[in-house]
């Protein structure tokens, strides 16, 4: 009886976050806040991942041997940790990004505050969701300020700016028919008969 070869597991896919996170850091490099500048609730606001989740990738796919850590120094001589992809990360990202994207989902709280519908009433539901307006153009002067501030030799982070300015406003139009929506179901219940009233 002949020794079989070992059978080797199959080796964990990666996730579309670490997919992301590899690409970002790529070769050019990326540390810890660079990552969670771009997360949801960052300055830019650009991906839907929170600041824990891009803070603690980095350091998974760097225990995979898909990154490697280098002390740097950062803004104001702080000492910075940069994350380079390993030969092997290149190649990943270079085969994940050569795909196109999948379509992208919604994927937004405001979402679900339409789709709750039964839990507050209409009117809840439709007030709650316009302090959005603020938040947006909020948003849009930090997209500005950053802006500013780029290199000339940056057009792919523009983009990235113009994707989320034409995001933010698709929310703006939304909020618009959102009010439209709160006005006309406050008048249609101002034009009921106060039954109660008239017993």
């Amino acid at each position: 009886m002949t020794d079989q070869p070992p059978i080797e597991k199959p080796k964990k896919r990666l996730t579309r976050i670490q997919y992301a996170v590899l690409a970002i850091c790529g070769v050019s490099g990326a540390t810890a806040y660079d990552l969670k500048r771009v997360s949801r609730t960052g300055n830019w606001g650009l991906l839907g991942y929170s600041k824990t989740q891009l803070g603690q990738t980095p350091k998974v796919l760097a225990e995979r041997g898909l990154l490697h850590a280098v002390d740097d120094v950062g803004q104001g001589g702080r000492r910075v940790v940069r994350y380079y992809a390993t030969e092997r990360g290149l190649e990943l990202a270079r085969g994940w990004l050569a795909k196109p994207p999948r379509l992208p989902p919604v994927d937004s709280e405001a979402v679900v505050r339409v789709l709750a519908d039964d839990l507050l009433s209409l009117e809840e539901v439709y007030k709650n969701l316009l302090p959005l307006d603020d938040a947006i153009k909020l948003r849009r002067a930090e997209l500005d300020i950053a802006e500013v501030s780029l290199d000339d030799g940056s057009p792919t982070l523009r983009l990235a700016f113009a994707l989320q300015r034409e995001v933010l406003g698709a929310y703006l139009s939304w909020l618009k028919q959102v009010k439209k929506e709160l006005r006309e179901h406050q008048r249609h219940f101002a034009r009921q008969p106060r039954w109660n009233e008239s017993r």
